[in-house]
C-alpha cells in the first residue's frame, strides 16, 4: 500500500471515529454500557493513535 492509500484510510478511520465521539457526547447513548466502553476504551487511543500517525507518520516511513 503507498502512502497515499495509507493516509486515506488513517483520515477515514480518524473521521468515522470522530463521528463515534459525538454520538457519545450528543445523543442518550452515554448510559449504554458496552457503547461508552468501545468509545472509552477502543475510539479515544484509535484516534489518538491515527492522529499522530497523520501528524507524525513521515517520520517512520522508510527512505527510499
Amino acid at each position: 500500500m503507498n502512502a497515499r492509500a495509507t493516509r486515506s484510510l488513517v483520515r477515514w478511520l480518524h473521521l468515522v471515529g470522530a463521528a463515534l465521539i459525538g454520538t457519545f457526547i450528543y445523543s442518550p447513548w452515554d448510559d449504554v454500557a458496552w457503547f461508552a466502553a468501545l468509545v472509552k476504551w477502543g475510539v479515544v487511543p484509535l484516534l489518538t493513535l491515527s492522529g499522530l500517525w497523520m501528524w507524525q507518520g513521515h517520520r517512520f516511513r522508510p527512505k527510499s
